[in-house]
């Protein structure tokens, strides 16, 4: 590693400390502002079937992305059990609670397949492929966001337009680009794997438009499609670990501006995050079973 690559490191993990304590800060001033007990009262007041159905939906969602994954290694003739994929996939999704990014879990499912397979090239790279997917299949929902947000998604537009992308940037673009062309041979894993991305994407958009309903904001799914899509992309940036701050205050601006009072979108936006850090619970065993806890020792 080169002085200034350890740099640039260095210099990345500080501005995503400072955007994580800074989106913090302004949302606790934010809640700070609101009637917390309207608020818990309205988060209290959603029925235990509402959150039954919510954590279902989320299962479902976490089953979509491992389906999808599992096409892509069976793509380049890896052939994992789902079981143990799903593990692998949940713990992934609780480490990302706590590791920078949305997507500082994958950590766990590069180790965890590199462990399966003598294929590591391929291994490593459906994690990569598998991403980009997910966000190629959110791209298709974007659209539905033009209505209430094209201004701003237009103005934003033509500012990326005009600003050359980092090195950095143009390096993760080029690395999932040579990883899609380890598939170019088996085009069909690509599509099976879109098409269960668009099932964990149909499923996480209900899970929020069934919370968003139960609280009383009157929105349509498609609405709840388009805010979802958007804010999606923004928690990608790589500001603040796990968009924490970042995504609750987006959630909360944007279904504000859709007609929600501050405290149902306040409601929507930390009831939403509590119930997908509950969800991702099972992934402790992963984390702990097969990265923290001593392994067996060798032969």
């Amino acid at each position: 590693m080169t002085a200034e690559s350890a740099t640039d490191r260095s210099w990345t993990r500080w501005v995503r400390l400072a955007g994580t304590l800074i989106s913090l800060g302004l949302l606790i001033w934010l809640l700070s502002r609101l009637d917390l007990r309207e608020l818990l009262s309205m988060a209290s007041e959603v029925p235990p079937i509402v959150i039954l159905y919510s954590l279902g939906l989320l299962i479902i969602r976490v089953l979509a992305h491992t389906f999808r994954w599992r096409s892509l290694l069976r793509g380049q003739k890896i052939h994992v059990p789902y079981r143990q994929l799903v593990g692998l996939q949940y713990g992934s999704f609780f480490a990302s609670n706590f590791l920078p990014t949305t997507i500082g879990g994958d950590v766990i499912r590069l180790v965890g397949i590199l462990r399966e397979t003598s294929n590591r090239v391929g291994g490593a790279a459906s994690i990569v492929v598998d991403r980009a997917i997910g966000a190629f299949g959110m791209l298709f929902v974007l659209p539905l966001s033009w209505p209430m947000l094209g201004g701003f998604l237009a103005t934003l537009g033509v500012a990326v337009g005009r600003v050359e992308l980092p090195g950095s940037l143009r390096k993760a673009a080029r690395r999932v680009w040579d990883a899609t062309a380890l598939w170019l041979k088996s085009p069909a894993s690509l599509v099976v794997a879109l098409l269960a991305s668009w099932v964990g994407i149909f499923s996480y958009f209900v899970f929020v438009w069934v919370l968003a309903r139960a609280l009383g904001i009157d929105v349509s799914l498609i609405q709840v499609a388009g805010v979802t899509a958007v804010t999606y992309f923004i928690a990608l940036f790589p500001f603040t670990i796990n968009a924490y701050g970042l995504r609750e205050l987006s959630v909360i601006a944007f279904y504000s501006s859709l007609g929600a009072s501050t405290e149902q979108a306040a409601a929507l936006a930390v009831l939403s995050r509590f119930l997908i850090l509950i969800s991702s619970l099972p992934g402790v065993y992963t984390v702990w079973g097969a990265f923290l806890r001593k392994g067996p020792e060798s032969d």
